[in-house]
């Protein structure tokens, strides 16, 4: 193996992973190293209960693999290459062992493995499973067992990575079968690791990172590309097996997708059946409408994607129209037969149903209604279904794109003042007041905005901003008032503006009130800018009410705003607080502190350090350090 040195480790892994990686090794992190070629081996502890196992290879560049959830160069990685560098005799030498055991008997070697059988528990497993797999295409109940082993007990986060390194190895070989053109068995080694990834998840795997899911992903994608390649009949007998596993999985894992690997337009019948079986005829009404909707859509999607749009649009209506769901799905269906008019039909009957909301089967409406009003065809639409459906839409987010088309469509019919009315009349304040801002109803969004007891702080400013960019000023400083009083608490440019407009032409009891609710940091300094010019007493009291939240530099810039008397006054404010704090503050008091000896005169400069050390009396060390720097 070539030399290495630290600064390419540091390079390879980055300055961070590399200095986490030096705490390890230095703390004696890693526990076995071996040397095999170009590749160290070895396992290395870390924050889970077991050690993680990693895998480093050195070739001209470095690459390493770790069971952690990092998967790969990270901290453990650097520590094992450094152990390498540092305490190369650590390290067993596998190619000189692998040479020595070349030169041993059969007898010799067999109590060498029976001895480290007897130590090593798992390493029979695994070589059992190595001989049951051996000279043999696939041996599928060795390789369940040996997936039952790796998956046996419960999965918590820091396990996952190291088991799903062991699957990987399992994988392998279906991937060696598929390369040799072994589809059938690939598929079959293919099809149980997703089985069993799917009882995993049902066993309550900790997968917070998606590691265990991702392969499960990649199980799946490879399932479908190599059933596709079998025979009708091997197809058919895979139908029941795929459909158990998609009947339990619902952790995002794209099982669905082994089902279009399968799907023929010889065998879509005997899947239609087995999934409208499938869907319950009992039990709590959610669960019962979930699966009839995610099977209905499965088996829809399924037609489609073989091109069977006839045999799409037949099923839908063999299902039945129970919800909205189901004709957004017929709509859909007839959509791909080229028949617009009859979808529209469908999608306005489904609409008017009252139970659950469907966005997509209203925007479908819209679309639709909107296509044959550009292209003139005639169309019947009636008035109240067609505002009860925009309302839908609009009624929980506002979406402009969506309301442009919307109102494009009224606008046409020549029903818009109609839907201006329904909207502000049964719509929630934020989309009557973002329906307004759109529409450039300033006028009527202002006389809402201030009469409104609900609407959002956020909302307010927004028609607060509307307000002064048209000229109306006292409009604007009534509404930016109204929405700190009712907790407003972040400022960009826009509010800021609006916060100038108020402290400067706002009365003294108005600027009273406007200070008192203020709420964060971000607005308080605001404030205090805008304050400079017309107070600076006021400024000030703004300012020390969030002087926990400013750190050393913005009390020096204050300082340099403010005039003598308000510059001390804050630079004191903020010292006090420092030191009552924290020790750690002390250097950063001390330099305010600096500061406020600059601003001050020389009676006054000593008249308040000694106050301010015979108050801090007890903060020795604060003492010791502004005696040493001769601010005394």
């Amino acid at each position: 193996m070539r030399e290495i040195t630290k600064d390419e480790i540091r390079l390879a892994f980055g300055e961070k992973t590399f200095s986490r990686g030096l705490g390890y090794f230095e703390n004696g992190y890693v526990e076995i190293g071996v040397k095999k070629g170009n590749k160290l081996i070895g396992t290395v502890l870390g924050s889970a209960p077991n050690h993680y196992k990693v895998r480093v290879e050195i070739t001209d560049e470095i690459d390493s693999e770790c069971t952690c959830p990092v998967r790969g160069m990270c901290k453990h990685g650097v520590s094992l290459i450094l152990q390498w560098v540092k305490e190369r005799s650590s390290f067993l030498d596998a190619d000189n062992l692998l040479a020595s055991l070349e030169r041993r008997d059969k007898r010799e070697l067999i109590k060498i493995i029976s001895i480290l059988i007897e130590e090593e528990p798992v390493l029979a497993s695994k070589l059992a499973f190595s001989e049951e797999v051996s000279g043999k295409k696939v041996n599928i109940e060795a390789i369940s067992r040996r997936i039952s082993h790796i998956l046996s007990g419960f999965l918590d986060y820091y396990a996952v990575p190291g088991v799903v390194s062991e699957l990987e190895e399992v994988k392998r070989i279906g991937d060696r079968l598929a390369e040799d053109g072994s589809f059938k068995e690939a598929v079959d080694l293919y099809l149980l690791l997703v089985e069993r990834g799917v009882d995993a998840f049902e066993n309550g795997v900790d997968d917070s990172d998606g590691t265990l899911g991702d392969f499960v992903i990649e199980c799946v994608k490879d399932f479908k590309g190599n059933v596709e390649k079998l025979g009708e009949e091997q197809k058919r007998a895979l139908i029941y097996k795929i459909m158990d596993i998609i009947e339990v999985e619902d952790y995002g894992l794209d099982t669905d997708e082994m089902l279009f690997g399968v799907a023929t337009r010889e065998n879509i019948a005997v899947i239609e059946e087995e999934l409208l079986r499938r869907i319950p005829k009992s039990g709590e009404s959610f669960h019962v409408e979930y699966q009839r909707r995610r099977i209905l859509d499965l088996l829809s999607y399924l037609y489609e994607y073989r091109g069977l749009h006839e045999d799409a649009l037949r099923v839908m209506i063999r299902a039945g129209l129970k919800n909205k769901d189901d004709y957004l799905r017929l709509a859909r269906a007839l959509m791909v037969e080229g028949k617009d008019k009859e979808a529209f039909e469908y999608v306005s009957e489904g609409v008017l149903l009252r139970e659950g909301r469907n966005h997509a089967l209203d925007e479908l409406y819209f679309n639709l209604l909107n296509r044959f009003l550009v292209e003139k065809k005639e169309v019947k639409v009636q008035e109240e279904e067609a505002i009860n459906t925009a309302l839908n839409l609009l009624s929980s987010h506002f979406n402009p794109e969506t309301y442009k088309l919307i109102k494009g469509i009224f606008e046409k019919i020549g029903w818009y003042e109609e839907l201006i009315s329904a909207i502000k009349t049964r719509c929630g304040e934020s989309v009557v007041i973002s329906v307004l801002l759109h529409d450039a109803r300033i006028d009527d969004a202002i006389e809402r905005a201030i009469s409104s007891a609900t609407l959002r702080p956020m909302m307010i400013i927004k028609v607060a901003e509307a307000a002064n960019a048209k000229g109306k000023q006292g409009e604007a400083m009534k509404l930016t008032l109204k929405a700190l009083k009712q907790g407003f608490i972040s400022a960009d440019e826009s509010v800021s503006e609006l916060i100038k407009l108020l402290v400067k032409d706002s009365d003294e009891r108005e600027l009273e009130e406007a200070m008192g609710y203020v709420r964060t940091i971000s607005i308080a300094k605001v404030f205090a800018n805008a304050l400079l010019e017309r107070s600076q007493e006021y400024a000030v009291r703004v300012l020390e009410r969030f002087i926990t939240g400013m750190d050393k530099e913005e009390i020096k810039g204050y300082a340099e705003k403010l005039e003598g008397e308000y510059a001390l006054r804050i630079c004191q404010s903020w010292v006090t607080e420092a030191v009552n704090r924290s020790h750690v503050y002390y250097d950063d008091a001390i330099d305010i502190l600096k500061t406020m000896r600059e601003i001050a005169g020389e009676e006054e400069w000593n008249r308040h350090i000694r106050a301010f050390i015979e108050a801090n009396k007890g903060k020795k060390k604060l003492v010791e350090k502004i005696r040493g720097v001769e601010l005394v």
